[in-house]
């Protein structure tokens, strides 16, 4: 009997899960006792690290959901996200890092727009130090016509 279109989706996503709690666990192992990956400071992959779990943390959390319990299950991962939180990001009012998730809509949520605000900082600081936009810009200029 042939694959439905909706039983292929959800094979795919069943081992897109998979991938991730495995990845999740590789993170847990890679950052062992340390207090970051690289070192005594954060670097950039730490801040990466953290804006992936923190979404986990606050907008996955549930009892039905197996990504958000094999990450609660990574206590060196639960404390790196509050030290990254705490040297960080002071400033923010700390939320209930291992609580479930408010009920009320993701869009709706003033903090998750600080975070994504601050990602976003982020990521163009990155960009700007690496010289990638530029690199775009010169890409364009060659292959884009006017």
């Amino acid at each position: 009997m042939e694959d439905t279109p909706q039983d292929y989706v959800q094979q795919k996503g069943i081992e897109l899960l998979k991938r991730a709690e495995d990845g999740i666990m590789c993170l847990s192992s890679r950052l062992g006792e340390k207090d970051y990956f690289f070192g005594n400071n954060p670097s950039s992959l730490d801040t990466l690290v953290f804006g992936c779990l923190e979404v986990i943390i606050q907008q996955w959390s549930s009892e039905n959901n197996s990504l958000a319990r094999q990450l609660h299950s990574c206590t060196n991962l639960k404390q790196f996200c509050n030290r990254i939180h705490q040297n960080c990001f002071p400033a923010l009012k700390p939320r209930a890092l291992m609580a479930p998730a408010p009920s009320k809509s993701l869009w709706k949520d003033p903090s998750l727009w600080l975070w994504v605000l601050a990602a976003a900082g982020i990521l163009c600081l990155q960009g700007v130090r690496v010289g990638l936009f530029r690199r775009i810009r010169s890409w364009a200029q060659t292959h884009v016509r006017n």
